[in-house]
């Protein structure tokens, strides 16, 4: 593959090869240059067609998140398909950590790492799943559905159907016992079986009834199959109108751009199982359900049994676009929530093991998955031995300063949502609490702009019964640089109440559950 060449924003040289997995960071830019044989080649990011600018170069920028994907060059006459692996920025987390980030999630609560576009699993609970889980579990699984059908087309199930008929006698190709039986009813037939009689016979040569087996198509486990194709292709349409309505909503939006692109594939994989149906035999026969004949063909024969199989994933009633679903989850789970996500995990942990004879409990684990989960309510709560509380929340709400009647949480100023605070209340005082925010940023310059939110936090918010205005406003983040050390130091927290403190995978340490439970529990 020639004429291609892969830039860094620094102009670093990345080499191209078929069969190679690629690796390029996240949120990062980076130029396919193409020479003059090149130019009329369609370049494809995953199912995203890429345009290029007016040098001729495409401009090539993955986002905020972590997973693989595919590098698609398409000329005139070849296609090449480059595996890409899009890994987190080594000065915030190597990929090893990341998988470990991962994989703490996962063990905690299955299915909240699921990212349509990088991650392929996921969990169906009793409310069903979002848009895009739906439409990247279910686009993979047409192509195999198709195949399925293609077999059960050209060996089809057939049915013997006996009818009969009445025919001339010189017609009757066989002799059964019923005809015979009918013969000897009927004495003036006989006449014809007589070839010396009936040379002299004037009459009109006799009809009989004869029994007739035809094999047909229309097998109940046909009607069965042609019903199922018939829903499968109805739910496709479906969500593909779904994902449409929800790009269409916020067009600038990137979850936005991802619907549409899965919406178009929908509805191509819905055409042509239309088309694979319509040109069968399927057409002409009648649509049923299940039934228990057609039940144990499918259970006989292994091409239905593929079809079925394949086909009433489609149909699980857990496994549809909620109609009502206003705010779908992100098309992409990005990189910073996956952290968010493990910092509320790794806070409730680290708590937990230098409290550990607490009576522990988490709920609103559900608030986390849902089709369009905040994660509001989401807490871990521990009761001590003499009646203490402690609980850390996730994303809680802080009313806005005019609609602040009747709420404990408010803002001096508008709606505020940290990531995460940690409360604490016993029965000699008033509670106290803490306010944190994680940030997936590291070096002197990116954390500067995030301690704008630390600082609003720590001025605006306030809990009544806790103190009011929280204790501390601290950023959390994976990792600390030289540049960045004093930030992250104790004596700088407990001076001004804003800092930083380090949170990462595979640290062993349990320095941010100490210096909570210091800020928390001292006099």
């Amino acid at each position: 593959m020639t004429g291609f060449q892969l830039r860094t924003y620094d102009g670093q040289l990345l080499p191209i090869t078929p069969g190679t997995v690629l690796c390029l960071e996240e949120n990062s830019q980076y130029v396919l240059a193409l020479n003059e044989r090149a130019a009329t080649h369609r370049i494809f990011w995953g199912d995203a067609h890429l345009p290029s600018d007016a040098g001729g170069a495409v401009p090539i920028r993955t986002g905020h998140w972590v997973g693989d994907t595919v590098l698609e060059i398409e000329g005139p006459v070849e296609k090449w398909s480059v595996p890409v692996r899009v890994r987190p920025r080594e000065k915030k987390l190597p990929e090893s950590l990341w998988v470990s980030m991962l994989q703490d999630l996962e063990a905690w609560l299955p299915g909240i790492t699921t990212g349509a576009e990088g991650g392929k699993g996921g969990q169906v609970g009793a409310v069903g799943v979002s848009a895009p889980l739906i439409a990247e579990a279910l686009t993979p699984l047409v192509g195999c559905l198709e195949k399925a059908l293609r077999a059960v087309i050209e060996h089809p199930r057939r049915l013997d159907v006996t009818t009969m008929e009445d025919v001339s006698l010189h017609m009757v190709r066989r002799v059964d016992r019923e005809t015979i039986s009918w013969a000897a009813r009927h004495p003036e037939v006989s006449v014809f079986l007589d070839p010396w009689t009936l040379i002299d016979h004037k009459q009109c040569e006799p009809i009989l009834p004869q029994r007739l087996s035809v094999d047909v198509l229309d097998h109940p486990a046909n009607r069965y199959i042609s019903w199922l194709v018939g829903r499968v292709e109805l739910v496709l349409r479906n969500t593909a109108a779904g994902l449409d309505a929800i790009s269409k909503a916020k067009p600038m939006d990137e979850t936005a751009v991802w619907c549409k692109l899965r919406s178009a594939k929908l509805q191509t994989s819905a055409d042509q199982l239309f088309k694979l149906w319509r040109v069968s035999f399927l057409r002409d026969i009648r649509k049923e359900p299940l039934t228990e004949a057609a039940l144990q063909v499918v259970l006989d024969e292994p091409e239905y049994a593929r079809v079925h199989k394949i086909g009433r994933l489609f149909l699980n009633p857990l496994f549809q676009l909620q109609r009502d679903e206003e705010k779908p989850a992100a098309a992409v789970r990005p990189s910073f929530s996956v952290y968010e996500l493990w910092c509320f995990l790794a806070v409730g942990k680290q708590l937990k093991e230098l409290l550990p004879t607490w009576q522990w409990t988490c709920k609103g684990g559900n608030n986390l998955i849902g089709p369009s989960a905040t994660g509001e309510g989401a807490l871990h709560r521990a009761v001590g031995p003499a009646g203490e509380i402690l609980e850390v929340r996730f994303n809680p709400t802080f009313a806005s300063y005019f609609a602040r009647s009747g709420k404990c949480r408010w803002s001096i100023s508008g709606e505020r949502r940290p990531d995460i605070i940690v409360s604490y209340e016993s029965l000699e005082r008033e509670g106290v609490w803490v306010c944190l925010d994680a940030k997936y940023r590291v070096g002197r310059d990116s954390l500067s702009d995030a301690f704008a939110s630390a600082h609003i936090y720590h001025d605006s918010l306030r809990y009544e019964g806790f103190g009011g205005c929280c204790k501390s406003a601290v950023l959390l983040s994976p990792s600390k640089s030289p540049d960045t050390e004093e930030w992250f130091s104790n004596i700088y927290l407990d001076k001004y109440h804003v800092g930083v403190l380090e949170l990462k995978p595979g640290l062993s340490c349990l320095s941010a559950a100490t210096w909570l439970l210091n800020q928390l529990c001292s006099q």
